[in-house]
This record gives structure tokens, sequence and C-alpha cells, in this order.
């Protein structure tokens, strides 16, 4: 079976664009520009193992990144190699660490610069595809400016745009050839080449295939212009799926037209089909019919979710019932069955699948909205307000059980608002004193925007 090694090269010190550490290391939407790679590696449809190659005055600090942000069983198949000076040193320093390791001359070997975020799984998985055919494998993007060759400060000729190609990472190579090109290289090159697949050709006599790419998804960065780029990509280009209960009417559906306003997908489910097929035609979303306290039910929506969109970034716990103004000696079974497996078995059964998935995609939030009668209590209340506040520990908890995989976990409680649960259950009430549903929308929005994980496991009190 062929296996495939990825050198990461990270030995880079970023002097270059004014960073104070090494480009790789600085933060994009809270994220290193290195762990976009390397999670990104990690959920290619190839198995894999990742030599970062890093100066050894950098090693703490990515071992502490692997700790923060790579879950435990993942980090067995990362490999440091302590680099060196050069782009080419530091690769025949991860070509010795390799003659170390069982290795076939048809594995395949990925060289790739750790500073290309944006670089995606299908680019990897399709020249990880095309190796099996071609030896050496490089991808470009056309030459897009005019190129000139200049002498003492002045023009000798210019070069023909069109037979010119930007070469980029990643590159591919079959082991034996990889193995012959850093085992003969010599000093000069070592010292002074830059293009890898140059090296191939000189010491191999290999052609290397070239694939054409775009050109973000290979965008390297450089200088610090660079960082805000990315960041604006990442974020217009991966639309976050969102699924939100109770969304068919009331705070679900304003929170689902303020996010598919805002180019998010969106799946709203309720247990009321006609309604919910009225909200999602009106918003011209995605809807699934599910009732929640209904665990197989539960389960068959997620499969559903996932099985269409790869992913689950967003879960909104919004679904609640409520019961007429009480005491508890007066509520009857019913009522109280219907309330918990809603408002709380029904949350944990969204929960434990949301936490599932988010958890092998390393991301995710889960918000879960109360009710702020759980601080002191309410007469009438007693079992609509014990199902809330169960929620706000069961936010606490998954907080804690999240965190290592970056799966983050709130909770909103909102005082009273003007609801049409909250109409049923107080119809006399005087609205002018309620707050209005975008008061809880732009809190909730705070959450999914801001990127605040610091913050996982907090309660927000909407007053």
């Amino acid at each position: 079976m062929v296996k495939t090694k990825v050198i990461l090269l990270c030995s880079g010190k970023g002097i270059r664009a004014g960073f104070s550490l090494p480009k790789q290391f600085m933060h994009l939407n809270d994220y290193p520009v290195i762990y976009y790679l390397i999670n990104t590696l990690l959920n290619c449809n190839f198995e894999t193992d990742i030599y970062i190659v890093i100066l050894k005055e950098y090693e703490s600090i990515i071992q502490n990144i692997l700790t923060k942000f790579i879950p435990d069983e993942k980090i067995k198949k990362i490999n440091i190699v302590i680099g060196d000076d050069t782009r080419q040193r530091s690769i025949k320093k991860a070509n010795l660490y390799l003659n170390n390791e069982i290795i076939d001359d048809n594995d395949q070997i990925f060289v790739i610069d750790g500073v290309r975020p944006l670089v995606t799984t299908k680019l990897l998985e399709d020249m990880n595809n095309l190796n099996k055919k071609h030896s050496v494998i490089g991808c470009y993007t056309d030459c897009v400016s005019t190129i000139l060759v200049k002498e003492n400060d002045f023009l000798q000729n210019s070069l023909v745009r069109k037979t010119l190609a930007a070469s980029h990472t990643p590159q591919i190579f079959k082991y034996k050839i990889f193995k012959t090109m850093y085992d003969t290289i010599n000093i000069n090159d070592l010292d002074n080449e830059t293009e890898c697949l140059n090296i191939a050709l000189k010491y191999c006599n290999e052609k290397a295939y070239l694939y054409k790419t775009d050109q973000e998804q290979v965008m390297k960065i450089t200088y610090k212009k660079d960082l805000i780029i990315a960041e604006n990509i990442i974020k217009t280009r991966d639309k976050k799926i969102v699924l939100i209960t109770g969304g068919s009417k009331g705070i679900g559906k304003e929170m689902a037209r303020k996010l598919s306003n805002l180019d998010y997908h969106i799946i709203i489910c309720s247990r009321t089909e006609g309604e919910l097929i009225n909200t999602a035609n009106e918003l011209n979303i995605d809807y699934y019919v599910c009732d929640i306290s209904n665990n197989t039910a539960v389960d068959e929506m997620f499969l559903y979710i996932i099985t269409k969109y790869n992913r689950l970034d967003i879960l909104i716990n919004n679904a609640a019932l409520s019961h007429t103004i009480q005491n508890i000696e007066e509520i009857d079974q019913k009522t109280m069955l219907d309330i918990f497996n809603t408002n709380l078995f029904g949350s944990i059964y969204c929960i434990q699948y949301a936490m599932k998935y988010m958890k092998l995609q390393n991301k995710g939030i889960i918000i879960t909205v109360g009710s702020s009668g759980i601080k002191d209590g309410r007469e009438g209340q007693s079992i609509y307000l014990s199902s809330k506040s169960a929620l706000k520990t069961l936010s606490e908890c998954i907080s804690l059980e999240g965190k290592p995989f970056n799966v983050f976990s709130y909770y909103i409680v909102p005082r009273r608002t003007d609801t049409e649960m909250r109409n049923k259950m107080y119809p006399n009430e005087d609205k002018t004193s309620l707050l209005n549903k975008n008061d809880i929308i732009n809190n909730i929005m705070f959450i999914i925007t801001e990127n605040i994980p610091n913050l996982t496991g907090s309660t927000f009190w909407i007053k």
C-alpha cells in the first residue's frame, strides 16, 4: 500500500515580512497560520504522516500549538524535524529523518510551505492521485505580470508571459526520486537553489508534471497585508453550516433570517411541518421536519445534514415548550414529560450528535437559549424553568469536553422577551417592558462572528 509523507516547511524567520515571529506562527482568525495546513492534511482522504521542519529556537512554539489546537489522537501523526538556514538544507534534514523509516520507492512525499493556509483538501487529493502516474508534480498559476531581465539597473529584455508560470507548493515526488535528489544534491544548490522541481530535473532527469491551480488557494503569507487578505478570503469562502432548532417561528425564525442574509447555510427544524415549510420558502433556506424529543429522528436529521453539507459549524438550541402558569401540584405528568423531553432531552440529543461531528472536524460552536427565570425562579413556571436551568449546567460541562477539539459552548439567558411563547403564558402582560427579539439575535451574532473561544462555558445574561 502506497504511503504519503508530508514535509511541512516552517523553518523561515519571517524577516522580510517584519513580523515579531515567523509567519507560520502569526494568527489568522484566531488560529496560527500553520494550523490551517495541518488541519487540512489531517482531513484528506489519504492517510499521511506529517514532518514539520522547524528551526530549533522555535521548537517549543510549535509544540505548544500542537498541544492547544490538535486533538491528542492526531498528534501521533506529526513529527518535528529540526531544519537549517536554507530551504534545501532544511529539506535535506527531512530526507535524513525519513532515511530512518521504512519507506517504499513508490511512496509519496509532499513538500509544502507552511505559510499557505488556503490550500484545500481537493488540491492535495488531486495531486496525490496524479502522483500515481507522474513521478514529480508541481502546481502553478499563470504568470500575470510582465517579467523583465535587467542588468546594472538597465533593461536587457522582457520575457514572453504566455510561456511562463509561477511555481507554488504543494509539490509531490515519488520517494525514489526525492531520496536521490537529496542524497546527491551539491553544496551550491543546498545554499542557493529555491526550486525543488529544478532539483528533480537536474539530478534525476525528471520533468515535473505541472498542475494548474488558482491563485487563491496557493496564496503565500509573505507580508503583513497578506494576513488581512487571507482572513477575508477565509470568511467569505467558507460558508458556515448552521442548524437552528425551533426555527419555524419566533427567535429561531428571526435568527435564521439574519444569518441567511449574511450568507450562512441555514437548516431550520421543527415538528410542525406546514409552518416549517412556509418559513423555509419565505427565507429560501433548508429545513428538516424533526421532533427533537425523538432521538431516532434527531439521528436521521444529523445524517441528512452531514451527508448533504459534510459538516456542521454551528448548532443553536432554540426549540422549547412551555406550560400555562400553574403551581407545581396542578401540572399533569404528560405536560412535564413533554417539556423535559423537548427542552432538555431534545437539546441533549442534538448536542450529542453535534459534538460527535464537530470533534471530528476539530471546530464548532454550540449555543443554547435559556431563560432569566433560572436565577431566582418564577411562580407558576417550575417545570419550564427546571428544564432551562439544567441546560445551563449542560452547556458548562460540554464546554470542558469540547475545548480540546475547538468546540465551544455558550449559554444565552434573555430576560422577559416579546415572543409567541411568552404571550401565551402571559396574555395580558404589558409588552412595552419586554425585550425585542433583535436584542437576543444581536448577542448570538456577537458569539458567532467575534471568535471568543476564551469565553467558552460562559453564560450571557441579556438585560
